[in-house]
């Protein structure tokens, strides 16, 4: 069909890396109703993502495809047919920017002037890390607990609207 993909990777290794289910659940629900995307979950088989799976398909509207699995290849197939990924720093963000599909990062735990996209997609990095009004500092690498709750859903869909416009 034609109706563009867009996945939303669930989790990272290190958990205070990851968004709340509640904020991907709310995602999903807009890019799903208000912008006909269709909704994929990219994730692993760990108990904690498989319980995001079942939090996010219980809060969403239109609860999303659960895509999650063990299989890389599988995961940068769906990668590869996305239109868009959303993701938090975790390998999946990179393996969308090595091939050239629009990410759109959320960073908060990490910061994106250090570990993010490099060159491509940078306009689409969420960034959280940063404390407001002061410059981004590449050199920074100490983790800021607590910051990717502060992404809200707004920001992401600004950052969507972002790769409409220019990417898709």
């Amino acid at each position: 069909s034609g109706t563009p993909v867009a996945s939303l990777v669930l989790a990272s290794a290190n958990p205070p890396k990851d968004c709340p289910s509640e904020l991907l659940a709310a995602v999903a629900d807009a890019l799903a109703a208000d912008l006909g995307f269709e909704v994929i979950l990219l994730g692993g088989p760990s108990r904690r993502e498989r319980s995001m799976v079942a939090q996010i398909r219980r809060q969403a509207g239109r609860p999303p495809v659960d895509a999650t699995g063990d299989s890389v290849r599988r995961l940068m197939t769906r990668i590869a047919g996305s239109s868009l990924v959303i993701a938090p720093d975790t390998g999946p963000l990179h393996i969308a920017h090595a091939m050239g599909v629009p990410v759109i990062g959320l960073f908060g735990h990490t910061n994106p002037w250090r570990v993010g996209p490099y060159r491509r997609f940078r306009d689409l990095v969420i960034d959280r890390y940063t404390d407001p009004g002061a410059p981004p500092d590449p050199a920074d690498y100490l983790p800021k607990s607590g910051r990717m709750e502060t992404i809200t859903v707004r920001d992401v869909l600004e950052k969507v609207e972002v790769a409409r416009w220019r990417y898709l």
